[in-house]
């Protein structure tokens, strides 16, 4: 998405290393991107959104925390994947859901996809 992502993924401890982990490699491999390119404004624009508090880095990229949910039931799962699914054709972005190039709906619809998804006997 334009702004915000959303994964099913699981631990059996600690969801919010987990979480954190990816958030610190992404927005490290990003800002990297960036700053080797002319992306100069946007980097900008993420120092001053840094928080005060946070000593050890420059810029903000992702949000502080993150909300998680557990998912209790097969019905639960499914009905999240299905909300992932649509969440690009509800901003208009792609007409179908296996249309965006960052969704699992690419798997579903057997197309290749830039990441690796693990799939779940159901």
């Amino acid at each position: 998405m334009d702004h915000h992502i959303h994964m099913i993924v699981s631990h059996p401890k600690d969801i919010e290393t987990v979480i954190q982990n990816i958030k610190g490699f992404t927005a490290k491999e990003i800002i990297g991107s960036m700053k080797s390119g002319r992306e100069k404004e946007i980097l900008e624009t993420l120092k001053l959104l840094k928080k005060k508090f946070k000593i050890k880095s420059t810029y903000q990229l992702w949000q502080e925390g993150s909300y998680p949910k557990i998912i209790s039931s097969l019905q639960m799962l499914h009905q999240k994947i299905m909300y992932i699914h649509q969440n690009p054709v509800k901003r208009g972005f792609v007409s179908e859901p296996e249309d965006w190039c960052y969704s699992s709906a690419r798997n579903f619809a057997g197309k290749s996809n830039p990441f690796e998804v693990d799939e779940l006997e159901l």
